[in-house]
């Protein structure tokens, strides 16, 4: 996944502080929506090519991370769910407390994976001068 940025600081460890416009989820008008606080996102990024503040880069990121917090929002607690259902059934022959239960599992484990990725931020690299 590549995406154009600004270079807005050098860090000592001889990365970069950089800041993207955010993709909406609103369409592109979030004044009418005002779900969005904001539509830039500060991020760091390794700076092999020495790219100083005022620069548009492109930066660089795992596409695996994305697919994979992808997978644990929205497979997991369905997964979940079904798995639930189908254990309380053959149990006790009551799908729905089981497949409540599953579910309420699937939304804990992602937010715990939620506060885990918020202490791990991603790490980009920035590839190219615009």
């Amino acid at each position: 996944m590549r995406r154009e940025v600004l270079v807005t600081a050098l860090l000592p460890d001889g990365r970069a502080e950089v800041v993207m416009d955010r993709p909406s989820a609103c369409g592109g008008s979030c004044a009418s929506c005002g779900g969005c606080p904001s539509r830039q996102a500060h991020a760091v990024a390794d700076n092999p090519i020495h790219a100083q503040p005022g620069e548009w880069v492109q930066i660089e990121g795992s596409d695996r991370r994305l697919l994979a917090m992808t997978a644990v929002v929205y497979l997991l607690p369905l997964a979940l769910l079904i798995g639930g259902w189908l254990l309380a059934e053959a149990l006790w022959q009551l799908p729905g407390p089981g497949a409540l239960g599953g579910f309420a599992l699937g939304v804990a484990a992602v937010i715990a994976y939620g506060r885990r990725a918020a202490r791990h931020p991603p790490v980009y690299s920035i590839v190219a001068r615009r």
